[in-house]
């Protein structure tokens, strides 16, 4: 049974594929297509990629899964329009648009892909795509489940309790009430994008106080039950879907102006940033806490684009209301295709059988051939290297900013030793380095460290693991002073552990960088640069290597350095130059 998932929406278009249960292949479209966040973009090359990865031809796929239903919550859309007249008004018109937009995915995914017409549909309703694509693939037989993000067909937030292959819903919050948009909203008045700058006012947080706490606690109120409420008159999302602002003029009456320098903004507007993460803290708190007390159960899974912000995470792991979190590591709507396809899979085929996520390396793969090739049509000079692993510790221990390009793409928004840009977290310097030179992005945005998962616990706090990059924990004492590139200034970290099992040679190199320095942290960031997606190809990797301050890029196992970069130690090779 072959079963592509599908999440063709407003952003993050992508695909997967599942055969007879199994992951098998999964990737966003913004990866292929090279245009960040892919908007409005079916996920055509995305699916062509899933069916080669899994040996298929179009004539092969028994089911198309899509990650949302037209019908739910049509008439919600017109009452809310009647209720907000006449401002909303464009509301029931956006809403009626978006409905046959997403109609429209079948015909078209049977003419873009030639799809038989034998092919079945199945429209699974957004938050179901994500509550799956975070319990089937835990390893939990029994969860409690929670879904945060701006919105669904109608709801905002939804809670599950999962039992083997079955999702009981447990409630839900409706538009306009969503903490997605209350945090999109701020993120725009702080003077990022919203949908794309959320992390940066998570990042920026932590410079400063919450001192707007009290008037945040107005602004976002959490009655009894699992429920939340905004006061509206700060936002414009419910009115106009963000054809102007996703704030209101009377946030600015209150606050004052929004920001127009997102490169550092003023303390003021830090400390409303501190303010907003630590209401959304609370907000999540209060839904967990809900959720432990109504299901009873000892485990959580976590999905949707609020599931990303890892400071919360980190704090729901801390507070420990449940023995285990799992949170899906592409918890934004991209992840809605996996969750999509396994809801098909288990709960309309009602198959058993459940696998745990073992990794998300799940993207395009390229050779040693092909990427030779590309370096050889490209007239770049290379070295063949005997153990990329030692040159990548040799080089990272010298100072050197290193391109890291390995085996299968990640997929979800976290570059895990694939696709990764990494440098000596010992080297106070490096953040702003990389900042300036190489990522060209805030000098406040923080870097991950990646470590060993048997060695974490010596450097920072216990999370019980954090294999995706969506935890964010103290520093043990001491540590900031031996790790400075990747210790946020409140002591914590965003951290990486790294199994053998899960990715060898990525591995490898963390315990060659700890033989060569004593510590087995190296700083890991995703190999882009400021709003391009992450590389996929050798090709896209070349050009962000070439237009930004990377010092050397190690592609599989050959070494391409720029003319006039210091070589330092010459790392062990197996060959000559060649051209």
């Amino acid at each position: 049974m072959n079963i592509l998932g599908i999440d063709w929406g407003e952003h993050d278009s992508a695909a997967s594929l599942l055969q007879d249960g199994r992951l098998i292949a999964a990737v966003e479209e913004e990866r292929l297509s090279r245009i960040k966040h892919a908007p409005f973009a079916f996920p055509s090359r995305a699916a062509r990629y899933c069916l080669q990865a899994g040996g298929i031809t179009p004539d092969d796929v028994d089911i198309v899964a899509y990650s949302f239903s037209p019908w739910v919550g049509l008439g919600r859309g017109f009452w809310h329009a009647i209720r907000h007249f006449p401002r909303a008004n464009f509301i029931a018109l956006a809403e009626l648009a978006r409905r046959v937009w997403y109609l429209a995915p079948p015909a078209y995914a049977r003419y873009e892909l030639k799809l038989p017409a034998r092919t079945r549909t199945i429209f699974v309703p957004h938050h179901l795509a994500h509550a799956a694509s975070a319990f089937y693939p835990s390893p939990f037989d029994e969860a409690a489940v929670l879904v945060v993000d701006a919105m669904g067909e109608w709801p905002v937030t939804s809670l599950y309790r999962g039992v083997g292959n079955r999702l009981e819903p447990l409630g839900a919050v409706s538009f306009p009430h969503s903490l997605g948009f209350y945090y999109s909203a701020f993120t725009e008045y702080l003077g990022f994008d919203p949908f794309d700058g959320e992390y940066k006012v998570m990042g920026l947080a932590a410079y400063g106080e919450p001192s707007y706490y009290e008037r945040l606690c107005e602004i976002l109120r959490l009655p009894d039950g699992a429920q939340h409420r905004l006061d509206l008159r700060y936002f414009n999302f419910h009115h106009d879907y963000g054809r102007t602002t996703w704030y209101s003029p009377y946030m600015e009456q209150v606050f004052g102006p929004a920001s127009t320098s997102p490169e550092m903004p003023a303390q003021s507007y830090v400390d409303l940033a501190a303010s907003v993460q630590l209401r959304l803290e609370d907000a999540l708190f209060h839904l967990v806490g809900h959720l432990k007390q109504r299901t009873q159960l000892r485990n959580l899974c976590m999905a949707g684009g609020v599931a990303l912000n890892s400071v919360a995470n980190g704090k729901i792991v801390q507070q420990g209301a449940f023995d285990q979190v799992f949170f899906q590591p592409a918890a934004s709507d991209s992840g809605s295709a996996v969750g999509a396809a396994l809801y098909a899979h288990h709960a309309v085929l009602g198959e058993k059988g459940r696998e745990p996520l073992q990794h998300v390396y799940l993207g395009p793969e390229y050779h040693s051939q092909e990427i030779e090739a590309q370096l050889r049509h490209s007239r770049i000079e290379y070295q063949v290297l005997a153990d990329p692993a030692a040159t990548a510790a040799d080089l990272l221990a010298q100072g050197q900013i290193v391109g890291w390009f390995q085996g299968r793409l990640e997929f979800g928004p976290r570059a895990l030793g694939n696709r990764s840009i990494l440098a000596d977290p010992r080297r106070a310097d490096m953040k702003e380095r990389i900042n300036a030179a190489v990522k060209f992005r805030e000098p406040f945005r923080p870097f991950a460290p990646s470590v060993p998962a048997e060695r974490s616990d010596a450097y920072f706090q216990p999370v019980g693991g954090s294999p995706y990059m969506l935890r964010v924990t103290p520093v043990q004492p001491g540590v900031a002073d031996i790790l400075p590139a990747v210790t946020h200034i409140n002591g914590t970290a965003r951290l990486h552990t790294v199994t053998r099992e899960s990715n060898p040679l990525y591995y490898d190199l963390l315990v060659r960088f700890d033989e060569r320095t004593g510590v087995p942290v190296v700083l890991n960031t995703s190999f882009n640069v400021r709003g391009e997606p992450i590389v996929c190809s050798p090709k896209d990797a070349l050009g962000c290597f070439y237009n930004s301050g990377l010092d050397a890029l190690v592609l599989d196992r050959f070494l391409v350095r720029k003319s006039g970069t210091s070589p330092g130690n010459q790392p062990p090779v197996a060959a000559v130059p060649h051209r």
